[in-house]
């Protein structure tokens, strides 16, 4: 009984960390500890040596943490080392965990993708029925009231979709009609909270890896119905959502036409209208300088809010900002017809911090994320302020990012610099970034060309792939799926860097090298 317990003690603490990836962070640095003493405990150290030799691919895996070990040789900043030192670990710990760890049977790995499929689909509905309870939700707020960094999340919902076809090709005939169901609905389900979550980085790798699956099957030899049927998805898949975006933008940029000697020049009330022409923002395609009358904007709006006209909206902006683009995005006169005209949901978005009537409705549909990033855009472009604006603020970290590299070609700025060296770049470039705002790459390779430079990084994505093509494992679906979701994802943020994105990684890719032999005799047997 008591060998028993030893035996299992890892797969134990395996199910544990499934349950704690998708649910805290806090969880994920606990589970990860328990897995490496629970290997130590239950390894075969009799066999050890021939184990090693056997898995002697994950050891290649760890040893990518020596990449940033070797950084210290130029670090300047001991505790920026140490604090690199440590979101590093996740390439030394699982790594090595399931090198000296018994393998898993074939029932057990199985039960593993399980409970991680049903841990994503429990903070999901968690996530989704809280955002319900919330008040006055701004849908682009969902991306932030969940367990996990949306993006994080969104490649755990991926992983699930890449897992649950491996499982139902395998076991579909072994399900009952009823768990069956269960699973296509819960699948529904994740794909319909991926779009909800308005995860840009989590959409477009999934497109990427239709795509690339599309081409995979178009390229068997088969029935030509069946490819012509293929190309056609093929198609529909890159037209409609290019459509789409076009429409989006179209949307933006048609703008009211303007002829000022029409222009009102006073209210209703006779009070005197500002039309500013020299601001060029708009709201929906109306101009935010045009029909604005504080006088009696404020008196107007105090009388119907416990919010200030000079006060913050629940997001900590300047309310009367807020207010005077939420008029806009309606068309309406920024007087007190103007607030006269609104109902009480359009004053309660209005405290929240929502600049935009667009983004309170909609709220199953990607169109509100799409228009915020063209607004993000066009606002950087026409005054280079790139603050709180999430795309704009990612081409300044790649500015700055190829600035650094650039300065440090062969062997990046080392562990520990990256920080200061993003500081003085940004200074450099002039920026008019917040010092606060301040960020790496936001772009994995990125990131790791400026910390170790070619010779490093080249280190690093060899070390990585090696066991995949030395040992053939990309002939598994499932491992080749987990390379393609974080090398698309990787382009748009530096998920390896990350406490929840390098543990994700970490540890599927050494549970998947661990059971390649069943993963590729499951091909083999297709």
């Amino acid at each position: 009984m008591k060998s028993s317990f030893k035996q299992n003690l890892f797969y134990y603490s395996v199910l544990f960390f499934c349950v704690a990836l998708p649910l805290s962070i806090a969880l994920i640095s606990l589970a990860a500890v328990l897995i490496l003493i629970a290997a130590l405990v239950s390894g075969d150290y009799a066999n050890l040596k021939e184990e090693l030799k056997n898995r002697k691919s994950l050891v290649i895996v760890s040893a990518t943490y020596l990449i940033t070990i070797l950084g210290l040789l130029q670090s300047r900043n001991f505790s920026a080392a140490l604090y690199d030192l440590n979101k590093a670990l996740p390439f030394l710990i699982l790594p090595l965990s399931f090198s000296v760890a018994p393998r898993l049977k074939q029932e057990q790995f199985r039960r593993v993708l399980e409970l991680f499929s049903l841990s994503v689909l429990f903070s999901a509905l968690i996530t989704f029925f809280r955002f319900q309870l919330t008040r006055n939700p701004d849908i682009l707020d969902a991306q932030f009231v969940g367990f996990m960094h949306h993006i994080r999340f969104s490649l755990m919902i991926l992983l699930v979709f890449v897992v649950q076809a491996f499982l139902m090709k395998r076991y579909w005939m072994a399900y009952k009609p009823g768990w069956r169901l269960t699973v296509i609905l819960s699948n529904l389900f994740l794909l319909f909270f991926l779009f909800w979550q308005q995860s840009l980085t989590g959409i477009i790798t999934l497109g990427v890896v239709v795509l690339v699956f599309l081409l995979e099957l178009i390229s068997r030899p088969g029935s030509q119905k069946v490819r012509i049927g293929i190309g056609t998805v093929l198609i529909l898949i890159l037209l409609i959502p290019s459509i789409y975006i076009l429409k989006v933008i179209g949307d933006y940029y048609n703008k009211d036409q303007i002829d000022p000697n029409t222009l009102p020049a006073a209210t209703a009330e006779g009070h005197q209208y500002v039309h500013d022409f020299s601001n060029p923002f708009t709201e929906n395609g109306h101009y935010i300088g045009l029909y604005l009358c504080e006088d009696e904007l404020k008196p107007a709006w105090n009388k119907r809010s416990a919010y200030r006209y000079q006060s913050a909206d629940a997001n900590g902006n300047r309310l009367s900002d807020t207010l005077v683009r939420y008029l806009t995005s309606k068309n309406l006169p920024k007087d007190a017809s103007g607030i006269a005209a609104l109902d009480e949901q359009d004053i309660q978005n209005i405290e929240a911090g929502i600049s935009n009537y667009k983004l309170a409705g909609a709220k199953f549909s990607l169109y509100p994320r799409l228009y915020v990033s063209v607004w993000e855009l066009d606002h950087f472009f026409k005054t280079g302020n790139s603050n709180h604006k999430s795309i704009a603020q990612r081409i300044e970290y790649l500015k700055a990012a190829w600035m650094i590299w650039r300065d440090n070609l062969w062997f990046g700025v080392g562990t520990g610099n990256w920080k200061e060296a993003y500081r003085e770049a940004y200074q450099a470039m002039g920026s008019k970034m917040d010092e606060s705002q301040y960020a790496d790459a936001h772009n994995q390779y990125m990131a790791w060309l400026v910390r170790f430079g070619i010779v490093g990084t080249s280190a690093i994505i060899i070390l990585l792939l090696w066991p995949v093509i030395a040992y053939r494992a990309y002939q598994s679906s499932l491992i080749t799926s987990l390379l393609l979701i974080f090398f698309v994802a990787n382009l748009g943020d530096s998920n390896l860097d990350t406490h929840a994105g390098g543990y994700l990684f970490l540890f599927f890719y050494a549970l998947f090298l661990t059971n390649r032999q069943y993963l590729l005799s499951s091909v083999r047997n297709a």
